[in-house]
């Protein structure tokens, strides 16, 4: 069985990065629930991920310098911080709704993702 990194599938073999993209999706889809709930711990893996995003020039460069900016910064340090965990479990009344707009522009880029993997898959 031959495998290659690119075309290994056509190949008749595994190819690595038919492994790769699905682990990855599942580490950072991990890391993005623990972000999600302010776990200290998503921010060293989410980090790495970054640093990884940064290798996507010019607009993955800025992206990700942005992120590493947010989660290592001041301003990141405190939100990940106990202290903070302590006011978030005395003030459990106050919760963060997202816009109207943030959810349409949410599903507007979901469907085009959706039209994406459609025509992939049909027009490749």
């Amino acid at each position: 069985m031959i495998v290659s990194l690119a075309t290994g599938a056509a190949m008749g073999g595994v190819s690595m990065g038919s492994i790769l993209i699905p682990v990855l999706a599942c580490v950072q889809c991990v890391v993005g629930y623990g972000l999600r709930k302010l776990q200290g711990w998503a921010r060293i893996p989410a980090g790495l991920l970054a640093v990884l995003g940064l290798l996507a020039f010019p607009i993955g460069t800025i992206i990700n310098g942005y992120i590493l900016y947010l989660l290592f910064g001041r301003k990141g340090q405190m939100v990940f911080s106990i202290e903070y965990q302590d006011v978030i479990e005395q003030t459990p009344h106050i919760k963060y709704t997202t816009s109207f707009v943030v959810r349409v522009l949410f599903v507007l880029l979901l469907a085009l993702i959706g039209m994406g993997i459609v025509a992939a898959l049909f027009v490749g």
